[in-house]
């Protein structure tokens, strides 16, 4: 770190996200070869440069968190208005914070291919990702179609299930991505 920015081959990353290129670090042979090579414009370079600069881990929390927490309180908007609570459920609406989730939940998936595929190789355990992701999705779908038709269904039961279906999905699925790394790394060889 040099002050509030971080250098990663080349680059300087902003502790609040913005990003510029700087030259080589002064004296490396191999860092200045490479600034000779690579693309001027952040556009130009290939998906996975890009990919790789992405904060993946910080932001597949921040999605899977964002887009989980506002569900948790979609069926108490009155009771926050009466306390004078204001939370972003309730700035965006049954409606709204419904499709809050769902775009952060696709945009999780997109950044979860990134990472299981920049880091394991594999296309396995994203897809294993979706198949056990798959019933939370689908109960979030249908959920929210009950609750377009009458939003009385945006109650506590309806809200704990949701809770229990993804966390239950998610645990299986970090259970599952453990042994595939175990096996992977294949420790008794």
């Amino acid at each position: 770190f040099a002050g509030n920015k971080r250098i990663h081959d080349g680059l300087e990353f902003f502790t609040h996200g913005t990003l510029l290129q700087v030259g080589p670090q002064p004296g490396n042979p191999v860092q200045e070869v490479a600034a000779r090579q690579r693309p001027r414009r952040l556009v130009e370079m290939p998906l996975h440069v890009l990919l790789r600069l992405v904060p993946l881990r910080k932001g597949r929390s921040a999605l899977l968190i964002g887009a989980s927490y506002p569900l948790t309180q979609v069926y108490q908007h009155q009771q926050d208005a009466e306390d004078g609570v204001i939370t972003l459920s309730a700035l965006l609406g049954i409606k709204g914070t419904f499709v809050f989730a769902i775009v952060a939940f696709l945009l999780l998936n997109v950044l979860m291919f990134a990472y299981l595929e920049l880091k394991l190789q594999s296309i396995f355990p994203f897809l294993m990702f979706l198949m056990v992701s798959g019933p939370a999705g689908m109960y979030l779908v249908r959920w929210m179609r009950l609750v377009w038709r009458d939003p009385i269904m945006a109650n506590y039961e309806n809200t704990m299930k949701m809770s229990k279906i993804g966390s239950a999905c998610m645990n299986v699925f970090f259970l599952a991505l453990l042994v595939f790394e175990i096996i992977a790394w294949q420790p008794w060889n």
